[in-house]
């Protein structure tokens, strides 16, 4: 098949079988003719002493890479030395092959070609650190007080408690069989433990070693890792009946769920706050020009408000000069006294005006946070009246 036309899963699936197993075969084979070159003398005519030289000079394989293609070949292919690999073998691909040659024989039986690389290497470590421990340790290990006495028992126990995630889905299944008075069966026990096929479960138990427990859609074997050879086999009706009498005995809690936010609490404000005070205003530091004048008695009373702080005074216009005129005549002098009247009048009604403007600005700020948070649409109509009467007041 083209692979550039596939289209479907099950070509995608069937064709990647395909190759996986060409590379499996690969190594199989590989090993097979460095087996021949090792065992026969045909190297001899081209004056090299081993197969190591052979595979270096021709191919710049090392000796690890040598003795591995050659295990290959030892291990998975048919009769242990020909040229085709078992056909249980052909479809690992040949990384996975790699894995499997340090593990038993025993422990590779149970393994599958779905099983990733990532689950192989799992097994492999599991394995590998459970042999670390010795014999006499494993003795002196503390049993449990709690430990049931059945072996059956004592693996689903350890199952449930290890890999807690299938057993709470199984025991939701339970509770709902039992809401509805229908019966637990095992297909129940199927989809919460194999759901998405093959699986293997590794679980140790005190005293006794780690143990892997296969479980295939025809049944369920446990190996000890220990002793690879020392298996035990289990229907999955037994395996329900003890998964059912554990459960039963077990309490899950529930789920903490997200707690929803809570919504702002409103924060009730005074009558004096609601007509008068203002947001607080950071403080700006502002140096006074050289020679210039200190603020008149009326002009602090302008800038002054009970219960506000106000923003800095308006800044002097070209109306209205910083600095004082000198008088040149008579003229002039007969209406300084006028001219100086008028400008604390426009002073007075500037400060005014800056602070009906910022009632407005207040009274704006309550009716956003009455629509955004309160409930009381009295309370902003009420404000609404009061923006529309300081925006007349001051010519907004």
């Amino acid at each position: 098949m083209d692979l550039m036309t596939i289209t479907s899963y099950s070509d995608l699936r069937e064709q990647l079988h395909q190759e996986l197993s060409r590379t499996a075969t690969g190594f199989v084979r590989i090993g097979y003719l460095l087996k021949k070159a090792r065992d026969t003398d045909i190297l001899k005519e081209e004056g090299y002493k081993n197969v190591n030289e052979f595979a270096s000079a021709e191919f710049g394989l090392d000796k690890t890479q040598v003795s591995r293609f050659i295990r290959i070949n030892d291990r998975f292919s048919e009769g242990g030395n020909s040229d085709k690999i078992q056909e249980k073998y052909a479809q690992y691909g040949s990384a996975k092959l790699s894995l499997m040659l340090t593990l038993p024989d025993e422990i590779n039986e149970e393994l599958s070609p779905e099983m990733s690389k990532t689950d192989i290497q799992a097994i492999k470590e599991e394995y590998d650190e459970e042999n670390k421990i010795s014999p006499i340790e494993l003795a002196c290990e503390e049993k449990p007080e709690d430990e049931p006495d059945e072996f059956i028992a004592l693996v689903v126990k350890h199952l449930n408690d290890e890999h807690p995630e299938p057993a709470e889905l199984m025991k939701a299944s339970m509770d709902r069989a039992k809401k509805f008075n229908i019966e637990i069966k095992v297909v129940d026990a199927k989809e919460n433990y194999i759901p998405d096929g093959d699986k293997i479960y590794n679980i140790r138990i005190e005293g006794q070693g780690r143990f892997m427990v296969s479980m295939k859609d025809n049944g369920i074997t446990i190996t000890n890792m220990r002793d690879p050879g020392n298996k035990s086999t289990l229907s999955w009706d037994d395996f329900l009946d003890a998964l059912v009498q554990d459960l039963s005995q077990r309490e899950f809690k529930p789920e903490e769920e997200e707690k929803p936010k809570e919504k702002p609490k409103k924060v009730e404000k005074s009558k004096a706050q609601k007509e008068k005070v203002a947001p607080v205003q950071p403080k700006t530091e502002k140096k006074e020009p050289e020679n210039s004048e200190k603020p008149t008695e009326n002009q602090e009373e302008v800038e002054k408000v009970e219960g506000e702080i106000m923003p800095p005074p308006v800044a002097p216009t070209a109306c209205q000069p910083s600095e004082p005129v000198e008088v040149w005549d008579e003229k002039q002098a007969a209406g300084k006294t006028q001219t100086e009247a008028a400008g604390k009048a426009t002073v007075e009604a500037a400060g005014e005006v800056t602070a009906l403007r910022q009632q407005v600005v207040n009274l704006l700020d309550q009716i956003k946070n009455e629509v955004v948070y309160g409930e009381s649409w009295e309370i902003i109509r009420d404000h609404v009246r009061d923006v529309s009467k300081f925006i007349t007041l001051s010519v907004f």
